[in-house]
């Protein structure tokens, strides 16, 4: 199914590859995080036992979806034979670069959060907006001999989790560090 050339599977994979890749990002970063935050593990336990706590990952989500459907529309924007994985990852840096970390810089500024709170949370949409990009860009699917993104499957879906993965498992060997849960 498509409109305007944008497979809606496409961007439904990409935005639970994104979310995925998010989740695991902020498991690994929990302990840190939660420092970031100015919160103890205690607080952090309470406010998941509150009404609507799992709302957040809802939000996260249609976030991420509304994110997967821009980005396919900049790359469907680029020309025929233009959605590739360059085009999707650099379009995602270059999305993230120009409004996401300018804005959150001005944000976390002008609310006096910390500089690790900043690069956590930054990291994490630099994250989402590259697994985007290259699963919306389709190079997963031409790796493997497929067209490019063109539905959403189960093949798809443990692309988008080892993505995710190999993205954690890069940053946990360049900085040392292990997820402790």
């Amino acid at each position: 199914m498509t409109f305007a050339g944008i497979s809606h599977w496409a961007v439904l994979a990409a935005a639970v590859a994104g979310w995925l890749a998010s989740a695991a990002w902020y498991m690994s970063l929990g302990k840190v995080w939660t420092a970031a935050l100015g919160k103890t593990p205690e607080q952090m336990h309470a406010e998941r036992n509150k009404p609507g706590a799992f709302l957040p990952f809802i939000y996260a989500f249609i976030g991420n979806l509304v994110i997967a459907w821009m980005l396919a529309g900049v790359l469907g924007h680029l020309g025929p034979g233009q959605v590739t994985l360059l085009n999707g990852v650099l379009s995602g840096a270059f999305l993230w670069f120009g409004f996401i970390l300018t804005t959150m810089v001005v944000n976390y500024s002008f609310a006096g959060r910390s500089m690790r709170l900043l690069l956590i949370d930054a990291g994490n949409w630099l994250i989402v907006l590259l697994v985007i990009g290259a699963v919306v860009g389709g190079f997963i699917f031409n790796v493997i001999g497929a067209v490019g993104v063109t539905g959403f499957n189960i093949w798809s879906m443990f692309v988008a989790v080892l993505g995710a993965i190999v993205v954690l498992a890069g940053y946990h060997a360049l900085t040392g560090r292990r997820a402790h849960v």
